[in-house]
């Protein structure tokens, strides 16, 4: 295994399982079930289980859903709680979600909503902190944080507070989490300490962006029982937001290989440009936040694009190229493209597809490459096991949700350059 060991392995197992709902377009009720039933499921699967032994359900999991919308609502967030031996240890394994793709929500309040600092601990917590400069956290963080400690088993109705307090000191508290869950489980973690719920609880986060300031990040790691966090090199959401402007060039080296050119890299074209200026911009100064001890990396390989890949992107008339098109005539995405080139000419079919090419490897590498051979090195058998239950449902209001998000996401940086 190329990063970690067994154990690291086994918490990103539990910590991938906790995105059950990602993609996933339903009633609020319908959401619930269906991540009470894929998590059983999961759980009891005995290809994931020959990997991380048995895992008992504990508590959860709960979903939350800041706006309803009937039979079109996602979930923002999701948590549950398993139990089981790691390292001959008992163990309560707490596992956040991250980022839902279809939740406008999780992008643009949680994980963007860094522009203004919350003093640790918030209120709602009942906390005392155990230092006289505990440091803030984003009001992102705080919100889903919040969401968080609201959330009630759907059988017992008890708060993750509650249910971590009746355990006693013979368990190990553990609580990791991908992405967004990668900033939450570290301010979860917290929580649970500051609030009495345990004395000793440790965090494992995964990709995760920097969830407060630098007086945050010191009197976290001194809480903790312990903390690992892992990061993928050529991951640009941990950059966040700490060194977002080096995100421009991550992809510049020619092994990123792009569909137009064997040999040349995957530059950030105009519009990702424009994106990154914009995200650069939300938290107050780029040294507010700071990252929580030393991350342990590893490095993704480049995912380079299929022949049958470039070959949708290439055409217009693909499926996929159908689906894109109308990116290229929007009024955001042309406004985008022209204020960062410099220049009053549209942007042509290569300048679309340059810009999903590097969305493209983005993604890759915030996801995807955490179980491929250079990060928690899952089986083949593991990766189907766990799609079973965590997948992207190829669905119309899926994908309607998917362009919502992305023409949410072009909007606001077209107003904010202009």
């Amino acid at each position: 295994m190329s990063a970690g060991n067994a154990e690291d392995q086994v918490r990103y197992v539990l910590t991938s399982l906790s995105s059950v709902n990602a993609g996933v377009v339903d009633t609020v009720d319908n959401l619930q079930q269906h991540a009470v039933t894929n998590l059983t499921n999961g759980l009891a699967d005995s290809d994931i289980q020959h990997v991380i032994g048995t895992w008992k359900l504990a508590w959860g999991p709960a979903t939350y859903t800041k706006n309803p919308n009937g039979a079109a609502s996602v979930t923002d967030n999701t948590m549950y709680a398993a139990t089981g031996q790691l390292g001959g240890d008992d163990v309560c394994f707490i596992a956040v979600a991250g980022t839902n793709l279809v939740s406008i929500y999780g992008w643009f309040t949680e994980d963007f909503g860094v522009g203004t600092l919350v003093s640790w601990p918030p209120s709602y917590l009942g906390a005392t902190a155990g230092s006289s400069s505990p440091g803030s956290i984003s009001q992102g963080t705080d919100d889903g944080l919040s969401a968080l400690w609201q959330m009630q088993d759907p059988t017992t109705k008890a708060s993750i507070h509650d249910f971590v307090k009746s355990l006693g000191g013979g368990v190990k508290v553990l609580v990791g989490g991908h992405s967004l869950g990668g900033a939450l489980c570290p301010a979860l973690a917290l929580a649970l300490v500051d609030s009495g719920a345990a004395t000793a609880v440790s965090a494992y986060p995964t990709a995760g962006p920097s969830p407060g300031d630098g007086d945050f990040a010191t009197y976290a790691a001194s809480r903790y029982q312990e903390f690992k966090s892992w990061k993928n090199t050529n991951d640009i959401i941990p950059l966040a937001w700490t060194d977002l402007p080096s995100a421009q060039d991550i992809y510049d080296s020619s092994e990123f290989k792009t569909c137009t050119s064997e040999d040349g890299p995957q530059p950030a074209g105009p519009v990702v440009r424009g994106i990154l200026k914009y995200l650069e911009a939300q938290p107050p100064t780029l040294t507010t936040y700071a990252r929580i001890g030393t991350d342990s990396t590893f490095t993704g390989n480049p995912m380079h694009f299929s022949m049958l890949v470039c070959h949708e992107l290439n055409h217009d008339w693909t499926d996929v190229g159908k689906k894109l098109k109308p990116l290229l005539t929007n009024a955001d995405f042309v406004s985008i493209y022209k204020y960062m080139a410099g220049t009053t000419d549209d942007p042509a079919w290569a300048d679309l597809e340059a810009f999903v090419e590097f969305l493209a490897q983005m993604a890759y590498q915030h996801t995807s490459a955490y179980s491929s051979s250079e990060g928690f090195d899952f089986s083949h058998a593991l990766t189907d096991a766990i799609k079973r239950y965590v997948s992207i449902p190829k669905t119309t209001p899926t994908e309607d949700a998917e362009f919502a998000l992305i023409e949410t996401l072009l909007s606001n940086v077209a107003s904010f350059l202009t």
